[in-house]
């Protein structure tokens, strides 16, 4: 266990920021946006410990964050056609 401690490094909190924001989505979209903005924040967090380049990782992480994003929205609009009486209020 110590070994993979020892090979993650510290990041810095632009990173950590930029890694994270997709957990945004748990405040406009609930439990469903939680599911999508925290696997994003997730396999942000992984593309930042790796050994890409610093502009590699920022690219990536905003492709899989807009890509979450797309994500919750297609999950969204699936769920309201399922049951109809989600979309009413």
């Amino acid at each position: 266990m110590e070994k993979v401690a020892a090979d993650k490094k510290k990041l810095k909190a632009v990173e950590y920021a930029w890694a994270c924001w997709p957990l945004i989505m748990v405040a406009v979209g609930g439990a469903l946006g939680g599911l999508c903005g925290g696997g994003a924040a997730a396999i942000n967090m992984k593309l930042f410990n790796s050994s890409r380049t610093q502009k590699a990782k920022y690219a990536l992480s905003f492709l899989v964050s807009i890509g979450s994003v797309l994500l919750y929205l297609l999950a969204a609009v699936v769920l309201v056609i399922i049951f109809p009486s989600l979309g009413k209020k």
